[in-house]
Order: C-alpha cells, then structure tokens, then sequence
C-alpha cells in the first residue's frame, strides 16, 4: 500500500514525469528485492564446502565477477540507472504536486548525490548509502499514517480533500 499509496495521494497533481517516477522507483526496489532474495538463496549454497581462505577467494571473487560483469552486472546498472532517474523524478514530482512537506522530496533529490562521496573511512559504505535511499518513505509513510489532516502538512486543503472521510 505504501509508494502506490503515496503516488495515489498526489494522482490530481502530479505531471507525466511524476507517473515515470513512479514506474522507475517501483522497479528499483523490486529490481533490489529480488537481488537480495538471490543472496539469500544462493550464498549457502557457494559457500557450504568452502573449508580454506584459498577456496573461499575463489568463490567471492565468482561471486563478484557474476554481479558485476555478468548477467547481474547488467541488472545492477540497469537498477542503479532506474533509481537515479526515479528518485531525481520523484523528488521533483513530490516537490511540485505540493500535497505533502517538501523535505522528504528534497531528501530523495539529494539520495543519488550520496553515489558521489568519498566514503572511504566507512565501513560498508553502500549499507549505509542504500538504507538512507528509503528514508524519503519512511518520512512519507509517517506523514500519511500519522498526519490527521494533511492540509496543515502541505499549506493547501485540495490534499485532504482527495481522501475518503
């Protein structure tokens, strides 16, 4: 219910690039979800036999090679691809529809920018990176489920209006 819920509170105000979005985002984190399902499944599986650091190399580095070289490294450029894209739009949607607060969209305008730090002092960089990429959802999601009347949220009634009583 969440990001249709989300793009549905704004439906009367956003532009084509707002349903774009929608489309880029969705697949991202479907594109995301069946990545780690994959790790899940498949990690014990490459690494039950392994008994030495030799064997263990050889496995992580075919691990890597897959994901970024072969079939998954094209699944994983075509994600990072559509969250660029559908984040940079979902910022600018959310900003313009100017049905809920504008931070969240900064926030996820913001979010490709995080590819470009350094973040050579910190320890798995891309968990923290990707985790602060649903902040924007977990702001939205709060808002909706817990602001009684979005009009004071967004400064305009049309917002809460769109809503069953």
């Amino acid at each position: 219910m969440g990001l249709p819920g989300l793009y549905l509170q704004h439906a009367g105000r956003l532009r084509w690039w707002g349903w774009i979005s929608f489309v880029l985002v969705f697949a991202t984190i479907l594109s995301e979800t069946l990545h780690s399902v994959l790790q899940i499944f498949d990690y014990p599986v490459l690494f039950k036999d392994i008994t030495d650091e030799a064997a263990l190399k050889k496995v992580s580095d075919h691990v890597m090679e897959v994901q970024m070289t072969q079939p998954g490294g094209t699944l994983m450029r075509s994600t990072f691809m559509m969250f660029l894209g559908g984040y940079v739009l979902l910022g600018l949607s959310m900003l313009q529809a100017r049905t809920l607060s504008r931070w969240p969209a900064l926030i996820a305008l913001a979010s490709p920018l995080l590819m470009l730090v350094p973040m050579d002092g910190v320890p798995h960089p891309f968990m923290v990176i990707f985790n602060l990429f649903y902040l924007p959802f977990l702001w939205y999601g709060a808002i909706l489920a817990f602001e009684p009347d979005f009009s004071r949220t967004s400064g305009t009634a049309a917002a809460s209006s769109a809503l069953p009583s």
